[in-house]
């Protein structure tokens, strides 16, 4: 009885029954009523099986394999079929049974078993059979994808083992297929390309394979450019993926690298920012749990745009888009997919009907897509990118669908305009450059002769005022080459030391009288300025050129205001180190984008034909850049236009310089070498250091001079020389062999332009007096003294 009860207690615990059948397969017993799932065991008592097994083949099939069992009185372990019952839930049971005899007469007496409900059990089966195959499809999209991009694609481990890979990997790199297999590590792919010559003659694969492993696992070599022995280029971006490992883009960049090099042999500078590549990303696990996580996290770290599309019609639908949508463009990837975002429609207007000719001219030619178009982002703004697709055709060559790659190359774009714009501006500064300097020739020849003929025509009160009205006009034209020279950048400067505020403070002062009664002037200038080395007439004759800018913009009247402030380097805006920044706004009709783009083009303005030469922007352009500062111009439509100068600061404090008084024509007896290879130039020089007591001995060339310095140096006392001529021995390099050989002899240069570009540079006129054609006969008396007096 004791042992009854408790294998009674022990069947109601557990989540199993124990039954019993008669030999008419009748159920007899049940261990419990009902069972933990909720299976009502009682109302199967009396009956058989088959009265409540579900009635559809499969289930049929099942209840069969029992029944056979029992018919042959055979003992079945663990067989499956599916209870319906009622109106309760069909429910899956598992039963194993042992036939019993009399123990008397040994007649069949029926089947005693256990039993247990496994619908959980099979459901978790179905759902796990239903995730591998999606599981599988994913992968095989994958997969497809992988084999037609036209990238090569290597994904590495964290221990720099390859575990993923395309064939247009190996294409590209040239690596020896037979040593890429699951598991071959960056090291001895390295190494192996190096053995086989990649790298070049003379390398030593290990310690190659050694260093670049080590940059990889260090993070350094994100990017990188490579041509191979065979001439192909290719382009790597190396994406690290958040759990170790990396995953790296290869393109194939040859005929794009060819068409740059003959489009433009000075854009090689730019070769580092001529595209921006997409880093696709695929890694596959054998654990499915962990491929669902490892090919999420894959598309979700993509930068670029990885699509499918497939052609309907006239109509392209995106099938599949990454997840680098979300960068790209501003755009959910399932947006794309579902078609709520169209996205032929992001394509820029005027672009649209091109795309889709180069799309059809392509596809026409072969399986290769390749163009660049602007698309609107989710923001609004436009973005210039590079679309690259490889077309999946039928067996009968209709195009299918595309698949490839959408990268960002906006900045790329910006890069060619300004290269573009440099050299435009740099043609046009030689051509300028080059005027200015035969312009100042002639000048100093007007300007030397009409100083001499003043001196004699002082008697005569008219020649007087027509000689005077002559230098004038002369004074203007040297103006005119000064602007001409400061916007090729060309123009010697005089830098000195200043405290821009007061100098500035000293401007406007004239300027207020100057800009008219409806203009007010107000400036503001912060206490403790950074001093700045500079030209100070240039800085002066810039902000003229700004202040009447801003005059001519507001003919109705308005303030133009000018501020003094320093700059570090952390401002908005504000180039890199301390500067001091000098900015003017005004309240202007201001400038669109177009008139804006050639604000500083020399010979345009704004102010119609014969109110404005175009050249002051330009001057004040080449004045802040030449003096080693940076200009910023802004403006909007209807409210204004605003300059900012940034002036480097400079490490030297300004002084007090005390103005010694001086008359006006100070002369002297020395002996001179005047060098000039301008007959006419050298000729009024000439004349006007003799009308100043001088003793004058010419020469055409720096050669020349040297061969009379070589046969009497003692009979000189200075060396004038203009800085730019032709033979061996130009100003500079005369000066530097004076100094040299020749210690008490004084050196003074001369210059109109210095052709040379390195010709006035500071290590090519350090110490040198240089005197700036046109020149005034008070200037050369001035300046010829203080050389000849320096020098003893």
């Amino acid at each position: 009885m004791l042992n009854e009860q408790r294998f009674q207690e022990f069947a109601l615990m557990g989540a199993d029954w124990f039954w019993e059948t008669d030999s008419a397969g009748r159920f007899t017993y049940f261990s419990t009523a009902e069972t933990q799932q909720g299976l009502d065991l009682v109302g199967f008592l009396g009956r058989v099986r088959s009265d409540f097994v579900r009635k559809d083949p499969d289930n049929l099939a099942r209840l069969e394999c029992i029944d056979a069992k029992v018919r042959a009185r055979e003992s079945f372990r663990n067989l499956p079929y599916v209870v319906s019952y009622g109106d309760g839930p069909a429910r899956w049971c598992e039963i194993s049974g042992n036939p019993k005899f009399d123990s008397t007469t040994g007649a069949f007496d029926g089947y005693r078993g256990v039993g247990r409900d496994i619908t959980a059990l099979v459901e978790a089966r179905e759902a796990l059979e239903q995730r591998q195959a999606e599981l599988q499809r994913q992968s095989d999209l994958l997969q497809v994808i992988f084999a037609n991009v036209p990238a090569g694609i290597a994904v590495y481990n964290r221990k720099s083992e390859l575990i993923a890979w395309n064939e247009r990997w190996i294409e590209i790199v040239g690596v020896d297929p037979s040593i890429v297999r699951f598991g071959v590590t960056a090291h001895e792919i390295i190494a192996a390309r190096a053995s086989a010559g990649e790298y070049g003659p003379g390398v030593d694969p290990e310690a190659l394979a050694d260093q670049v492993a080590a940059r990889l696992l260090a993070g350094e070599m994100d990017f990188a450019e490579h041509v191979r022995p065979n001439g192909l280029a290719f382009e790597m971006h190396r994406g690290r993926l958040p759990e170790g490992g990396s995953v790296s883009i290869y393109l194939d960049v040859t005929e794009r690298k060819r068409s740059e090099r003959e489009r433009q042999e000075a854009a090689q500078a730019l070769a580092d920012l001529n595209e921006t590549l997409e880093r696709r990303i695929s890694e596959r696990t054998v654990e499915l749990a962990e491929s669902d996580r490892f090919q999420r996290t894959l598309m979700s770290n993509v930068p670029g745009m990885v699509y499918r599309t497939i052609k309907e019609g006239a109509l392209w639908t995106v099938e599949f888009a990454s997840e680098g949508s979300r960068g790209l463009i501003g755009v959910a990837p399932e947006d794309l997919m579902s078609g709520r975002i169209q996205a032929q429609m992001l394509i820029h207007p005027d672009e649209h009907a091109a795309v889709r000719a180069k799309v059809k001219a392509d596809l026409d030619l072969g399986d290769s897509f390749e163009a660049e178009y602007r698309v609107r982002r989710a923001d609004g703004k436009w973005r210039w990118v590079l679309d690259r697709a490889r077309a999946i055709r039928s067996e009968s060559g209709e195009v299918l669908a595309l698949e490839g790659v959408v990268l960002d190359i906006d900045d790329r774009k910006m890069v060619e305009q300004q290269l573009h714009q440099a050299q435009r501006m740099e043609a046009i500064g030689q051509l300028t450059g080059g005027l200015a300097h035969d312009f100042n020739n002639y000048l100093a020849v007007i300007l030397g002769n009409l100083d001499m003929l003043a001196e004699r025509g002082q008697g005569d009160a008219e020649a007087t005022k027509l000689v005077e009205a002559a230098i004038s006009g002369a004074q203007r034209g040297a103006e005119l080459t000064r602007s001409l020279l400061a916007f090729s950048r060309r123009q010697p400067l005089d830098p000195k030391v200043l405290d821009i505020g007061e100098r500035i403070g000293d401007v406007v002062r004239l300027l207020r009288r100057t800009v008219g009664e409806r203009i007010a002037l107000e400036l503001r200038v912060a206490p403790n300025l950074w001093p700045v080395k500079i030209d100070g007439a240039q800085l002066d004759s810039t902000m003229i050129n700004l202040a009447n800018n801003a005059r001519d913009a507001m003919p109705s009247g308005g303030t133009v205001t000018i501020e003094v402030l320093n700059a570090p380097g952390d401002m908005v805006d504000a180039p890199a180190g301390d500067h001091v920044l000098v900015e003017v706004r005004d309240c202007g009709g201001g400038m669109d984008a177009a008139t804006l783009a050639k604000a500083f083009d020399p010979f345009f303005s704004t102010k119609g034909a014969g109110r404005g030469s175009g050249l002051g922007l330009s001057m004040v352009h080449g004045f802040v850049h030449q003096s080693g500062g940076a200009i910023r111009l802004a403006s909007i439509v209807g409210k204004g236009t605003t300059v900012r100068l940034f002036l480097p600061r400079s490490v030297v404090q300004s002084a007090i310089l005390v103005k010694p008084a001086v008359s006006k024509y100070p002369r002297g007896t020395e002996s001179v070498i005047l060098v000039d290879d301008n007959d006419a130039v050298r000729e009024t020089v000439a004349e006007t250091l003799k009308s100043l007591g001088y003793r004058v001995t010419e020469a055409v060339s720096g050669d020349a001079a040297l061969k009379l310095l070589e046969e009497s140096a003692g009979r000189f006392d200075l060396v004038m020389s203009d800085m730019v001529m032709p033979g061996r021995i130009d100003g500079p390099a005369l000066g530097r062999i004076v100094r040299q050989r020749w210690t008490t002899l004084g050196v003074l240069l001369t210059t109109g332009y210095a052709g040379d570009p390195d010709a006035n540079t500071p290590e090519r006129v350090a110490d040198f007096d240089i005197l700036t054609k046109p020149f005034r006969k008070e200037d050369l008396a001035r300046v010829i003294r203080r050389a000849i007096e320096k020098a003893r």
